[in-house]
């Protein structure tokens, strides 16, 4: 099966919409087909198990703090993150309700990014965004490795527990799509004068923003989260 996927340029701070495409990349043997296939399925989902998730959006929806996280999931440094210091905040932080994480995909390393994006969002039209997310780059294969597949995000959503069939439908929809650009723009305003790289981590609330890039320590985000309470 074959899935349109997005080709966008970007100018004067607008994003100007190509013709869509379809593509049809082919992994190695190795990639995963089968939910069965995947590694870490049960400690992912163990990992956010009982905790509120609403969308894209892990965590009590009245956390003090906001961590919002821009991730490619073929970026291997987001891949670091997540078997890291993401699932380091999600059990000291999302999960005693101290702060509410949200995930934005985005594409900067290559096209299979954005099937990758796309398949995310459908998943967070399930509120499974960060399961399928965790389990994409937990079995992330090498940055433009064709890898990233229909059957490979297909797999995932199985692999997450997400309607398979509903997930199809989300995945080929402009709700989706939108989202992308949504991020997208987002994204761009986020890193400013920094330069796109990701993750990008933006740590907010009523207190001082931060905004960390690349793969930090957990007491980086200890400083940031302190700094975002403010006075509360």
């Amino acid at each position: 099966m074959s899935k349109q996927l997005i080709g966008g340029v970007v100018a004067a701070a607008a994003i100007v919409v190509a013709i869509l495409v379809g593509i049809q990349v082919f992994g190695g043997d190795d990639t995963p087909t089968t939910a069965s296939q995947f590694q870490g399925v049960e400690e992912v989902a163990t990992l956010v198990k009982g905790i509120p998730q609403q969308g894209a959006v892990l965590g009590d929806a009245n956390a003090p703090v906001t961590i919002t996280e821009f991730a490619d999931l073929q970026c291997s440094a987001c891949a670091a993150a997540s078997t890291g210091v993401i699932r380091e905040l999600i059990t000291k932080y999302a999960r005693t309700g101290k702060v509410r994480m949200k995930v934005r995909l985005v594409q900067i390393i290559g096209p299979d990014s954005e099937r990758g994006a796309l398949a995310g969002e459908a998943a967070s039209l399930q509120s499974k965004g960060w399961q399928f997310s965790e389990l994409i780059l937990t079995n992330q294969g090498p940055e433009n490795g064709g890898w990233l597949t229909d059957g490979f995000v297909e797999a995932a959503a199985e692999g997450a527990g997400l309607d398979v069939e509903r997930w199809k439908k989300d995945f080929a929809g402009d709700a989706v799509v939108n989202t992308f650009f949504a991020n997208t723009t987002a994204f761009q305003a986020t890193a400013g004068s920094n330069g796109l790289s990701t993750p990008t981590f933006v740590i907010e609330g009523s207190g001082e923003k931060s905004v960390i890039q690349g793969v930090a320590d957990i007491s980086q985000f200890d400083a940031a989260i302190v700094k975002a309470r403010g006075a509360n």
